[in-house]
């Protein structure tokens, strides 16, 4: 029997026994108490110090150097002594910035009982310490100590330091977390700069990233409190992963571009995405030790499925996925280091600041990394693009220069065999073979030969009539006996004469106006009377398109600035320019036409002279132009006309005209309601 109660004396001797932490001057600057105390959990709640201190047979030693219990209601009692041989000021350091309330109890000499309050619910102004962490001071000659907190999950190490040092390496740790804090800023502050300047919202969400990230760094830290005294730690390191989350989740989705190289994926992804909103909600009805673990659990999916994702997008193609996947794998590195440390108290800081805040400042780096090298990236793949499709055009081009070539051998073969008289036929075949561009210039021709056509037809036909009926009078006369029958035919023949005289001068005049065009050269520049020039070219299109489309008429309205004496210019460009806008305008009125809608068609020419340039306006009510393709129709190629009625080269050439005389070339449409184009050239 005796044996028994020696033996159940000894484990509970042994359950209960601790040794001192015992300081001298050849300790070291830091000491942590886990391993040298014990620990009671007060399940009632409402014992004080004196009572758990008169009952230390329910103490049990801990074993290891850092203080971590799981989320309870009752309050836990550490209980642990300091041995100073030394007159070194020392101070107790609870590293845990999360903590609501812990009191640290002793008893001086004569018994009576102190405490000193410390959590972050005790203002700073109230602390001993005015610190992020937990310190109290350790009194001369006293060795037994007693602190009461109640766990809320978060790994606690307490240690024990000398003041003086301790007051150093703090300042040293301020020092750190503030580069640390002014490096994120930074960062966070260039990507809105990149934002605002390129307006790419990829830059702007990484900002709003990083900012959790530093965010969460400053609550992990503590670092927070300073600014916002009144903050309920707890409630921000439980809220900002659950924020971070999803937020973390889709910039992953939308930066790899998982829609494009990973459609599968893509759908879990949403799925994942919705359940990480989902929970931001539901959370709040959980209590919080399990919010704590199903936090941890999301983080540890979450990190896994973005690395996933970066390595099915690299495979895949895209060429910032496997540095994507590194950045997170780096991150879970810092976590599990994290995670150790809680657990062992080993490795130590570095720099004294977390491992989480040392791989937050990492994956900041490297996301930022990534987001100027995807930019770089779509830069060139823009311009791969656009070389690809130069090249792609470059090709059709010579196939289609072939295929010409081809045509005209074979067209040339089958001229050959022709007569004489298909001599002005192959001219013209030959003509219809030359490239777009050339194409364009031939329809401008036809379009301009038909209003000379038509205006040389008038005169031409009463030459022909006067003629003929001169003709008749001629062979009366010759037949007539009587002198005064004789001399009345003679005055109608010399009437006639005339008329045919008159009409003759007329087309000779429209010829000659077309041969001085034509004899500049056409890159030479000389002094040409635009509002004459601008009248011509418009009443032959208008000829030109009544020749083409009978029945058609139209309003036309000239407002001309005779002030305008003269101005140096390429007569034959500008007059193709002003011939193609007149064209596409009387099409745009006769389209309009066709459609039955009811208005009245009018095309007015407008020629002012402003401060040092002359400007055209070449107004139609016509069918307008369509909003969305209204920045489109210079571009070459593009036509809005059916096949076969446009090359699309006609309005391209023009800019290209206006343009090389340093000038501009404007369009103000409104569909349904008409087209505007003005010209302004310099004096």
């Amino acid at each position: 029997m005796n044996k028994v109660v020696l033996v159940f004396s000894f484990l509970l001797w042994t359950s209960i026994s601790f040794a001192a932490v015992k300081w001298n001057s050849a300790s070291k600057k830091t000491i942590y108490i886990g391993e040298e105390s014990a620990v009671m959990v007060d399940s009632t709640g409402k014992r004080n110090a004196a009572q758990v201190a008169a009952e230390a047979q329910k103490f049990v030693a801990y074993h290891k150097p850092i203080f971590n219990f799981k989320p309870l209601a009752f309050p836990h009692w550490i209980k642990f002594e300091v041995d100073n041989n030394t007159n070194d000021q020392l101070i107790i350091n609870v590293a845990q910035s999360l903590i609501p309330v812990i009191d640290c109890y002793y008893q001086d000499s004569v018994g009576n009982w102190h405490v000193q309050h410390s959590g972050y619910h005790i203002p700073l102004s109230k602390k001993v310490f005015k610190n992020h962490n937990q310190l109290f001071i350790v009194p001369p000659h006293v060795k037994q100590f007693y602190l009461r907190y109640i766990p809320c999950g978060f790994p606690m190490p307490v240690s024990i330091h000398e003041r003086s040092s301790f007051q150093d390496s703090l300042n040293f740790q301020h020092i750190i977390f503030g580069i640390f804090m002014g490096i994120m800023i930074f960062v966070i502050l260039y990507n809105l700069f990149l934002f605002v300047s390129l307006q790419k919202y990829g830059y702007l969400h990484y900002s709003i990233l990083v900012f959790l990230y530093a965010t969460f760094s400053g609550i992990f830290d503590g670092y927070l409190i300073y600014l916002f005294p009144s903050m309920d730690m707890e409630f921000w390191y439980y809220i900002n992963p659950i924020l971070n989350q999803p937020n973390g989740l889709l910039y992953c989705v939308l930066f790899l571009e998982v829609k494009k190289y990973a459609p599968k994926l893509y759908k879990v992804s949403l799925f994942l995405l919705g359940y990480f909103i989902l929970y931001l909600i539901t959370y709040l009805f959980m209590p919080m030790g399990v919010v704590l673990v199903i936090s941890q659990l999301h983080a540890l999916i979450g990190i896994s499925f973005m690395a996933t994702l970066g390595i099915v997008t690299g495979r895949k193609g895209n060429k910032l996925g496997y540095v994507f996947a590194f950045t997170y794998i780096l991150f879970f590195v810092s976590a599990v280091i994290e995670v150790l440390y809680d657990e062992t108290g080993s490795p130590a800081y570095l720099f004294n600041i977390s491992y989480i805040s040392i791989g937050i400042l990492i994956e900041a780096f490297l996301l930022a990394y990534l987001l100027s090298k995807r930019f770089d990236w779509e830069k060139a793949e823009m311009r791969r693009a656009r070389n690809q499709a130069q090249e792609e055009l470059l090709l059709k081009t010579q196939e289609n220069e072939r295929i010409v070539l081809e045509q005209n051998q074979l067209l040339e073969q089958k001229v050959d065999e022709r007569t004489a008289e298909l001599n002005t036929a192959l001219h013209d075949l030959k003509a219809s073979q030359l490239q777009l561009v050339q194409q364009e210039k031939l329809a401008s021709l036809g379009q301009l030969t038909a209003g000379i056509a038509h205006e040389i037809k008038n005169p031409l036909n009463f030459i022909i009539n006067f003629s003929e009926l001169s003709r008749e009078l001629a062979n009366d006369m010759v037949v007539e006996q009587d002198p005064e029958e004789r001399k009345f035919l003679a005055e109608s023949i010399q009437g006639n004469l005339e008329k045919i005289y008159r009409h003759g001068m007329r087309a000779d005049s429209i010829i000659k106006n077309m041969l001085d065009h034509s004899r500049s050269k056409p890159s030479e520049k000389s002094l040409i009377d635009i509002n004459k020039l601008a009248e011509e070219y418009l009443t032959l299109s208008y000829q030109g398109v009544k020749a083409k489309t009978p029945g058609f008429n139209c309003e036309i309205k000239m407002d001309l600035d005779p002030a305008i004496t003269g101005i140096v210019i390429v007569g034959q460009d500008i007059a193709r320019v002003l011939l193609n806008i007149f064209n596409n305008g009387f099409y745009a009125i006769n389209q309009r036409i066709k459609s039955g809608d009811a208005f009245k068609p009018v095309l007015q020419l407008q020629i002012k002279q402003l401060t040092k340039q002359i400007e055209i306006r070449i107004s139609d009510t016509g069918t307008g132009i369509p909003s969305d393709i209204l920045d489109k129709i210079f571009n070459p190629f593009f036509t809005t006309k059916p096949t076969g009625e446009g090359t699309g080269l006609g309005l391209s050439l023009s800019y290209d005209i206006i343009k090389a005389h340093g000038g501009d070339l404007i369009v103000e449409s409104e569909l349904n309601k008409g087209t505007t184009f003005i010209i302004r050239l310099p004096l």
